[in-house]
């Protein structure tokens, strides 16, 4: 039974790598009709089919050969590639990636059968090519893992009926898994690998291995103060930290399967609301750590629903604003440094900063004399319960999103920024580190805890009496520091966290202030003490401390002691959220 339990968990996980060919496939084939695109999309049905009654999913095999006969057309030229034909297709992704959902919780699950019926009445009204040319035709299935039955013959009568417009859109409603009446399939949870990191991983063990033992010869021989000794050292410490940056590589994923989750998502929300949208997918190639991956979907997915619901007009909309009938949106990622930028861009409405300042008034966010900048309205979207919608939709309108959005993004250690111009469309951008775990970082002392706080988060670090600015050039205002000729505004870092006050607890004096960059301007933040600089290795936290947005993990300092790592980003945007 094991052995059966086994079999299948590894059928679900190719069954999810196949899906997403089958959604690219039909993606593209909406696009562009090209026969290599049929052909992979026969040989993705084929191969699920397969496996799927060699795993044991009967139901799920009988229900996909069903779709393979319409591909089968489809290669023959019986039925011709039409937007009604694609839309089928994608359904079908949805229905089997709700199905393996419901396969690995343990779920029952019954397709709703409109979809089949919709199939049914376009294979049964042509006639099916010679299989045998089709078969000859299309290319060899890829899958060594499962062996292929042949087809078994057809039972039951076949649906009549043919579609009255094979373009209309599928108006498909399906059916919710049910409450688990069997145990959920097990699933190891794998990481696929190149040959070339695995290669370069053993060379540096090897590597390693052999200055270990040159170390070890010269501790045996008295030479431990040798110059052989200290190159050997710095030969180690080298290798570790090559070590270290080929295991994280382990957990880096390409971001082309959320990439094209995106795109799966722009292009339903517009069909459904009558828009036509072009999408543009750039960067699908970066890496970022599996995990941030993960954390990033639901982000995103919501910055593009709202982006085609609220930004892109319907085509009256845009011959009205004297735009191209088909709306653009782009979707990129790129690295820069140590971090991965990822960029939502519409061409639609923008947004209307006369309207979310009404609305931010009405709402009793701002006051009517308040004066704000462009960039400060247009950050008001993000404050929790915001939005001008005005009316509630299936896409969006609830008043819950854009807060959220940047809460999450924020928790990863990222920023969320957002730029506009009426009538010219919006960017939203999301920097984010493509790595965790090991860091350089200042270890510095805010009494009476410390704290790693990462290099990267800093601009300066400053002496306070050297920069503070007396009260009359601040008019008698909160503290502030003098940077440049920058009027830097200063805050006790104790503050800002919300631990113990120096004045209570006869804490040390803060001398001293970390000058970090946000979104206008620079904020300082005073503490104590800097001990020095050092490599950490970041531990999530667990519990409730895991979800706390200004913690970025913990770590083992190089004196043994344990010390939570800042997220200095979420310290200053918790700070103003208070101011």
């Amino acid at each position: 039974m094991s052995d059966d339990f086994d079999i299948r968990g590894i059928f679900l996980e190719e069954l999810d790598d196949l899906l997403g060919e089958w959604e690219r496939a039909c993606l593209d084939l909406e696009r562009h009709v090209a026969k290599e695109t049929i052909d992979s999309l026969f040989r993705v049905a084929h191969s699920i089919k397969g496996s799927s009654r060699t795993a044991g999913f009967l139901e799920l095999g009988d229900y996909i050969h069903k779709i393979e006969d319409l591909l089968v057309r489809l290669q023959g030229g019986t039925i011709e590639v039409s937007a009604g034909v694609v839309e089928i297709l994608l359904a079908a992704n949805t229905v089997l990636t709700d199905w393996a959902a419901a396969l690995k919780s343990g779920a029952d699950f019954a397709p709703d059968p409109a979809l089949l019926a919709r199939v049914l009445a376009l294979t049964s009204a042509t006639k099916s090519p010679d299989k045998g040319a089709i078969a000859t035709a299309a290319p060899p299935v890829d899958n060594p893992g499962f062996v292929f039955f042949d087809d078994p013959p057809e039972s039951g009568p076949a649906l009549g009926g043919v579609l009255e417009k094979p373009d209309q859109a599928l108006p498909v409603a399906f059916a919710e898994p049910k409450a688990a009446t069997s145990a959920p399939i097990r699933q190891a949870e794998n990481v696929r690998v190149s040959i070339a990191k695995i290669d370069r991983i053993l060379r540096s063990f090897g590597e390693l291995t052999i200055s270990a033992e040159i170390l070890s010869r010269c501790k045996s021989d008295g030479q431990l103060d040798s110059d052989l000794s200290q190159q050997v050292v710095d030969d180690i410490a080298r290798m570790v930290r090559s070590l270290h940056d080929e295991t994280l590589s382990l957990n880096m994923n390409p971001l082309d399967a959320l990439m094209q989750n995106l795109e799966r998502t722009a292009r339903d929300v517009a069909r459904s609301q009558g828009k036509s949208l072009n999408v543009r997918v750039v960067g699908q190639s970066t890496e970022v750590d599996r995990t941030i991956a993960e954390r990033l979907k639901d982000p995103l997915v919501h910055i593009v629903r709202n982006a085609v619901d609220h930004g892109v007009e319907d085509e009256a909309g845009r011959k009205l604003a004297k735009k191209a009938p088909i709306a653009d949106l782009l979707i990129s990622a790129e690295q820069i440094s140590g971090d991965v930028v990822i960029k939502i861009v519409d061409d639609g409405k923008g947004l209307n900063l006369v309207r979310i300042r009404e609305k931010a008034i009405e709402k009793g966010m701002v006051g009517v004399n308040d004066k704000l900048t462009d960039q400060q309205l247009t950050d008001l979207i993000l404050l929790p319960g915001f939005s001008t919608a005005e009316k509630i939709t299936g896409v969006s309108g609830r008043g819950v999103g854009m807060d959220v959005v940047s809460s999450s993004v924020k928790s990863i250690g990222g920023a969320l920024k957002i730029k506009s111009e009426l009538g010219k469309g919006s960017t939203f951008t999301i920097e984010i580190p493509a790595k965790v775990a090991m860091l350089e970082a200042f270890v510095i002392e805010s009494s009476p805890n410390v704290y790693a706080v990462p290099v990267s988060d800093v601009a300066r670090i400053v002496n306070i009496d050297e920069y503070r600015m007396n009260g009359a050039n601040t008019k008698a205002g909160p503290p502030a520091l003098d940077i440049d000729g920058e009027i830097v505004p200063l805050v006790s870092l104790r503050q800002a966290l919300r631990t113990q006050s120096p004045v209570e607890h006869g804490l040390g004096k803060e001398t001293l202030a970390l000058i970090v960059s946000r979104d206008h301007g620079f904020q300082a933040l005073s503490f104590d003490v800097v001990h020095h600089t050092q490599n950490v290795f970041i531990r999530r936290l667990a519990g409730p401390l895991g979800n706390v947005p200004t913690l970025a993990g913990s770590t083992i300092l190089n004196d043994g002691q344990p010390a939570l790592v800042l997220n200095l980003p979420a310290v200053i945007g918790r700070n103003e959220e208070v101011e």
